[in-house]
């Protein structure tokens, strides 16, 4: 998964800098920086469900300082935390 979120975050860069170039090249009403633009908000678009659905599905998992079971929505306290709320 790891692999993937970063192919398509390179894609996405990708897409920027092509519409960085045509800004600085086509000096006119051109429209390619616009669709390189639009590919590179699309591409972000799919990126974020993409991950949305990771983690729905449970391919990822998210981390985090405290250990929560998600069938009984129990958290354990980690050790040696000193900002953790007391009940």
């Amino acid at each position: 998964m790891k692999t993937a979120v970063g192919i398509a975050f390179l894609f996405i860069l990708g897409s920027l800098a092509f519409a960085f170039v045509f800004l600085m090249k086509n000096k006119s009403q051109s429209k390619r920086m616009a669709n390189a633009l639009t590919v590179r908000i699309g591409l972000s678009v799919l990126l974020f469900l993409l991950i949305l659905l990771a983690g729905w599905m449970g391919w990822i998992h998210p981390t985090a300082s405290t250990e929560c079971s998600r069938a009984t929505s129990v958290c354990i306290k980690p050790p040696q935390c000193e900002f953790w709320p007391s009940a």
